[in-house]
């Protein structure tokens, strides 16, 4: 995670509420179950405890928010969790969480490209103080700087960005633009694209940091400075010009 300090002891389980262990999403360190998170720590901590129990997406009925609250009463009950945390909530989901237990983190997609959580969520999080951990600050790929047209059409088809609009034509050309508007900005600082993609995200006060990832140690090299770039208030404002632009060219396609 880039742009927050990380303690050693720091320890995060994520459950899926209503779906099996193994289809969920590979995030670190996933544990099925509080009690086993106890068993699985034990090795390394002497009074092994969870720091953020997280639910990786909302329940969608009413039986599994049901059990949603009773594994987060349980968890409280059994001193083995710090706090609780959400993932891909909205503000609503959100508050609706919070009926149930106080809500400390949330970890959304954020980017340049996917902009939805400014309009209510953030403001909530910032009004509740729930620390935001955003994740896909480069967009799953697009704005490192290594997404091209010949690569984009060569994604295979289990790759979820060969499905995604955004990675084709006519969105795609668009958002290649973008990636040289990045670029030009990195540039001024010796900094890959994506390192302007990650420090645009965090340039938001309520952001507490982001999550990225990388295949390679190259890849690495081009994004895990991020946190430490700070873009002046003028190239935010390019970038937001940019965006709005962009944002606009694509609604008329």
């Amino acid at each position: 995670m880039i742009g927050a300090a990380r303690d050693p002891t720091f320890f995060r389980s994520v459950f899926f509420a209503g779906t099996p262990a193994a289809k969920s999403a590979p995030i670190t360190p996933r544990v099925p179950s509080a009690r086993s998170a106890r068993a699985a720590f034990a090795a390394c901590r002497p009074k092994p405890s969870i720091s953020i129990r997280s639910i990786g997406r909302p329940p969608t009925t009413v039986p599994a928010w049901k059990k949603l609250g009773k594994r987060w009463q349980l968890c409280g009950k059994e001193g083995k969790v710090r706090w609780i945390g959400v993932s891909n909530f909205n503000a609503e989901q959100i508050k609706r969480a919070e009926a149930i237990a106080p809500v400390t983190s949330l970890q959304p997609p954020y980017s340049i490209l996917r902009r939805q959580i400014e309009e209510t969520t953030l403001p909530h999080c910032a009004q509740r103080g729930i620390g935001v951990i955003v994740y896909a600050p480069m967009f799953s790929g697009m704005l490192t700087g290594g997404m091209t047209r010949e690569r984009a059409a060569a994604l295979p088809p289990d790759d979820f960005r060969s499905r995604n609009p955004e990675y084709k034509e006519p969105k795609l050309s668009k958002n290649l633009e973008l990636v040289e508007k990045l670029k030009d900005i990195g540039a001024r600082h010796g900094r890959a694209p994506g390192e302007v993609a990650i420090a645009w995200t965090l340039r938001n006060p309520v952001i507490t940091g982001a999550i990225v990832g990388s295949r390679s140690a190259k890849q690495a090299e081009g994004v895990m400075r991020g946190g430490e770039l700070r873009l002046t208030t003028q190239e935010i404002d390019e970038i937001e010009a940019f965006s709005s632009t962009l944002a606009k060219a694509k609604a008329a396609l």
